[in-house]
Formats: structure tokens, C-alpha cells, sequence
């Protein structure tokens, strides 16, 4: 892939570098920054944008479900002819507005946070704007189906430029040193991603996941250890009653605490 990679020209990478930042605010319970952010996400990837439609062509394309090898081929081919009908011109502008918007409404550091798949999200977007032989094409095709038909997490995403890749994580550890369990990462992540989408993914999420912590919260309750603990099992007790009232409360960051907490508690109960 010898075409030059300009990570502020790559949308999923600006996305991802913005819900870090977002995930940082929170985290730090920096409200006036968090609105910031969730301003420029809202105002630039509105649906209606070609931002927004490029977005979620990146996003169809990392979708690793394992899919079947030929449905990920036709997949890619499909993400390819509808980003045919996105407006160079159009993409450019807003993106160049976004950046401004960054950097001045940020700091441009937002563009050294951390993305962990940046060497994947740099491949589609050389497969979309690339000028390359149709070798070179088809090889970052193929490399994209297959990253599809396999598991995300056995996957290696290594950066394209190594250095580039390294500055990444320094400064994202040094800005986010914090680290959170799996479950608050995708917690977060999903928060985070429902700022574009009208919060209608993350709303089937954190029904699943209110499930998932009934269930669990609910087998503690039979174990020796806390059915001998009174003053544990009070406590699980009441934590499942918490749960199960969440269903009749609005989805806010308020109820994310208590999530993030009860999924902090369910994990003690399980070590």
C-alpha cells in the first residue's frame, strides 16, 4: 500500500479519536469538555452528511462477525459501489469542518489519542480513495474480507506506520492511564456511539445488558457465600431490585453509573 495514509482525512479514525476523547471526559467527569464533544459528533455526523454515510460504510466494514468468506466479498464490493456515489467534494468540506471544529473547540492532541484497529480503518480508506493497480486493489480487499470472516479479537492490527502507531499509545496512556474492564469499555464505546445514532443501538444494549447482570446478580444470590452472609445477601438483594427497576428509567448517565457499578460488583462477586 505505497498511497500515503492522512489520518485526519480518514473518518472512522476522527470518530474513534472523538469517543476516546468523550470516554476520557467521562471517565474524568469533565462535563464541560464531554459536551464539547458530543456538540461536534452531533452537529458533523447528523444524518444527511456524507460524513454520516461515510461513517457507516466504515463501520459495516468492521463488523467481524465471522462472516462466510463470500458474503464478506460481496460485502466489501457493496461498501465500495455505495461509496462511489459519496461527494469528494462534499466529504472534503466537511471535513476540513470537522477538524476546525477540533481543533478549536478541543485541541488538536484529540488526533493522537489512541485507536486500536487504526492500521484496519487506514486500510478501507486506501481501498476507498486509492489510485493503486488493481493488484494493489484487490490484495487490500481481500485483506479487508478477510478481517471479517474472522474473530476481532484474534485479529493483528498492527499500524501502518510504526512510529506514528507508538506516539498513538503514549499519548493516549499518558492522557488515559486509567483502565476500565471489558464490559465498561463496550459500555462506553456504545454510549459513546449512540451520540450519531439516535441511541437507538444502545438502547437494545443496555436492555441485554441490564439481562445479563439479572442473571448474574441473580446466581450470586444462590451461592454459600452470600446465602450465609446476611449482610451480603441484603446488599445483592437490593442491587437486583435496583436492576430490576431500571427498565422504567431514562437511559441517562446517571443509570450508566449504576450500571458501571453493578457491573464492577458483579465482577468481585465472581473473583
Amino acid at each position: 500500500m505505497k498511497a500515503k495514509h492522512n489520518k485526519k482525512r480518514n473518518t472512522a479514525f476522527i470518530f474513534e479519536a472523538l469517543s476516546q476523547e468523550m470516554t476520557k471526559a467521562i471517565v474524568s467527569k469533565d462535563e464541560t469538555r464531554k459536551k464539547k464533544v458530543v456538540s461536534i459528533v452531533r452537529s458533523h455526523f447528523k444524518k444527511g452528511t456524507e460524513l454520516r454515510k461515510e461513517l457507516e460504510l466504515y463501520q459495516s466494514l468492521s463488523e467481524h462477525s465471522e462472516f462466510d468468506k463470500e458474503v464478506a466479498t460481496r460485502m466489501v464490493q457493496e461498501a465500495k459501489r455505495i461509496h462511489s456515489t459519496v461527494s469528494p467534494k462534499k466529504l472534503f468540506l466537511e471535513q476540513s469542518a470537522l477538524i476546525n471544529a477540533i481543533n478549536k473547540g478541543l485541541s488538536k492532541s484529540v488526533f493522537s489519542n489512541f485507536v486500536g484497529n487504526y492500521k484496519y480503518l487506514a486500510t478501507i480508506s486506501q481501498m476507498f480513495n486509492s489510485d493503486a493497480k488493481v493488484k494493489e486493489r484487490v490484495l487490500m480487499e481481500n485483506t479487508i474480507a478477510d478481517a471479517m470472516t474472522k474473530d476481532a479479537d484474534n485479529q493483528e492490527m498492527k499500524p501502518v506506520d510504526g512510529i506514528v502507531y507508538k506516539s498513538f499509545v503514549k499519548n493516549f496512556n499518558d492522557a488515559y492511564s486509567l483502565v476500565l474492564p471489558d464490559t465498561q469499555k463496550e459500555l462506553l464505546g456504545k454510549y459513546i456511539s449512540s451520540v450519531a445514532d439516535n441511541g437507538l443501538e444502545f438502547k437494545v444494549y443496555m436492555n441485554e445488558e441490564v439481562g445479563r447482570l439479572k442473571e448474574e446478580v441473580k446466581k450470586s444470590l444462590e451461592t454459600k457465600e452470600i446465602t450465609e452472609d446476611t449482610e451480603m445477601k441484603e446488599s445483592t438483594t437490593q442491587v437486583y431490585q435496583m436492576l430490576e427497576e431500571m427498565a422504567k428509567k431514562p437511559i441517562d448517565e446517571e443509570l450508566i453509573q449504576q450500571v458501571m457499578n453493578i457491573q464492577n460488583f458483579v465482577v468481585e462477586v465472581e473473583s
